[in-house]
């Protein structure tokens, strides 16, 4: 089999490498068994970077302008080091002339499937910028033998978690693998946030500044601009609640922070069940927070009432109807013990916030306003049926008058 490559000027033929020494020109890892070759100068290329594109017009590690294929050493005295991994490449690189930015082929081939795999067949196997092996996708029971964490959010390994065969503590949630590498967050709306496997700062501590907590060997979304960082599990949580006692943005729920912060409500330290405004810095216990009694949950028959604390089953959590997210015991929950029907307070919309009295009177609004518009239906077709009788009559009558003049014009000629 020959191939003509763009990264050499000679033809390069399929041959089979015997010592298992030899280094691939392009990517400059070991070649094991098969690789393309050339007889003339002895350049060697695997099999799987063969089929790399010379042009990448957009991808996941930098989608904001094209990436090409070039030698990494174009000058010698200033080699290229990759954006990811920060080590100096060798072999080729990809690369973007834009703005500076360079990922070395093994960073990139470890962001992307298996090659030789049709693109259409589903794998256990990935590659994943995080670490350097293959994993392959296996399910954990919530009783974890290996007491593995996940190196993306460093919880638990349980359900869907790519794990390595060659490293045993290594574990990565399914979820976590599928973490995008650049997101717009509206904890930090100002820049995009960009994800690092590790850490941002070598010498320093890395805490995300929605939750405090401390991220020592996990994932991290992070804003150079600004020094701002989210962790995995904070990337998920939105402020989506709005409230008269801060009406600047919408707060996010947190059940516990890495820290005490002040409720801006109370005074007093608060590090459980608070809603938060990273952006203000606002923090306010949810008990500190005056919310109605009762609300008519548009998606529910029944009016809603404020619990400050609701327990189900041996768990004591149960699901939000709305989010589908759990509520906890210490969680205050609007809910019907008729039909154990619970939402997150954050989860019910603005307009459901009405006081019973305002409810029942807009309830009984739409009732009329429903009556009328049936009303107004039916007298529109009651006026186009006299329409119609009305059209009827008037033809009969005047076929009537022409029937009579013609009989007028036939007795005056004596017919």
């Amino acid at each position: 089999m020959e191939i003509l490559h763009f990264s050499h000027e000679h033809p390069l033929v399929l041959d089979r490498i015997e010592n298992g020494s030899e280094m691939c020109n392009l990517c400059s890892k070991t070649i094991h068994r098969l690789a393309f070759a050339c007889s003339d100068c002895g350049f060697l290329l695997h099999k799987s970077c063969a089929k790399l594109p010379r042009e990448m017009g957009s991808h996941p590690l930098h989608p904001q302008h094209p990436l090409v294929l070039v030698p990494s050493h174009p000058d010698s005295s200033e080699p290229f080091k990759c954006s990811l991994c920060e080590k100096t490449c060798s072999g080729f690189v990809f690369r973007c002339s834009n703005c500076d930015y360079s990922v070395g082929v093994d960073c990139f081939l470890r962001t992307q499937p298996y090659p030789d795999l049709p693109s259409r067949q589903k794998t256990r196997k990935i590659h994943h910028l995080s670490h350097q092996h293959g994993l392959l996708l296996r399910y954990y029971g919530e009783k974890n033998s290996m007491r593995q964490s996940c190196r993306g959010c460093e919880m638990p390994a349980s359900g869907p978690t790519y794990y390595c065969p060659e490293c045993p503590q290594f574990a990565l949630h399914k979820s976590c693998s599928e973490s995008p590498q650049q997101i717009q967050h509206p904890f930090h709306p100002l820049h995009p946030l960009i994800l690092h496997t590790k850490s941002p700062y070598p010498s320093e501590n890395l805490y995300c500044d929605a939750c405090r907590k401390t991220i020592r060997n996990g994932f991290a979304f992070h804003c150079s601009n600004c020094k701002f960082d989210l962790d995995v599990a904070c990337i998920s949580r939105m402020p989506t609640l709005r409230h008269k006692k801060h009406d600047q943005h919408p707060l996010a729920f947190f059940e516990d922070m890495g820290v005490e912060v002040t409720c801006n409500v109370c005074g007093k330290k608060c590090r459980e069940y608070i809603y938060r405004c990273t952006a203000c810095n606002f923090n306010a216990h949810c008990t500190c927070l005056p919310f109605a009694s009762t609300v008519k949950h548009k998606k529910h028959q029944h009016s809603l009432f404020l619990k400050d604390s609701v327990v189900k089953g041996d768990s004591g959590w149960f699901p939000c109807e709305v989010c589908k997210k759990r509520i906890t015991p210490k969680h205050r929950v609007y809910y019907c013990e008729d039909c154990s029907y619970g939402v997150h307070i954050e989860c019910v919309d603005s307009e459901d916030h009405l006081d019973p009295h305002m409810a029942k009177m807009l309830e009984d609004f739409t009732k009329v306003q429903a009556e009328a518009d049936a009303l107004a239906v039916e007298l529109k077709l009651e006026e186009q049926a006299i329409s119609a009788k009305l059209q009827n009559f008037f033809g009969k009558y005047s076929s009537m008058l022409n029937k009579q003049s013609e009989l007028k014009e036939k007795l005056k000629k004596g017919i």
